[in-house]
């Protein structure tokens, strides 16, 4: 059974991200992930936020985190502060998933509507 969903929760944008990560990866990939969220629940709009870790299934992913924003300027100020958060401290994404050689794919959810 499913929950109703109210027009609060129909305009949440929901940011999911999944990754597959190597073990020796791990470590270093949590401690990153934690801060960055640690970062997002500072932000307006954020609503919730989720780290999952895959213990049973086919699935190629991993993890997944899910980041739960209000609504879709909170999603689009919450990546312009991340982006200028990441470059104030240095830290390259892209370089970062390379280097750990993780596999990743991101995007953007909205309850679905009849």
């Amino acid at each position: 059974m499913t929950s109703p969903i109210n027009s609060e929760s129909a305009r949440r944008f929901f940011r999911v991200d999944k990754f597959k990560v190597p073990a020796a990866a791990r470590a270093e990939f949590l401690s990153r992930v934690r801060a960055i969220h640690a970062f997002l629940r500072t932000l307006p709009g954020f609503v919730n936020d989720f780290i999952l870790e895959q213990i049973r299934g086919p699935g190629a992913f991993n993890f997944v985190t899910i980041v739960i924003w209000r609504d879709k300027q909170s999603l689009a100020s919450a990546k312009a502060a991340a982006m200028e958060r990441h470059r104030a401290i240095g830290f390259d994404p892209a370089e970062f998933l390379r280097r750990l050689n993780i596999d990743s794919d991101f995007a953007i959810y909205a309850v679905a509507s009849d």
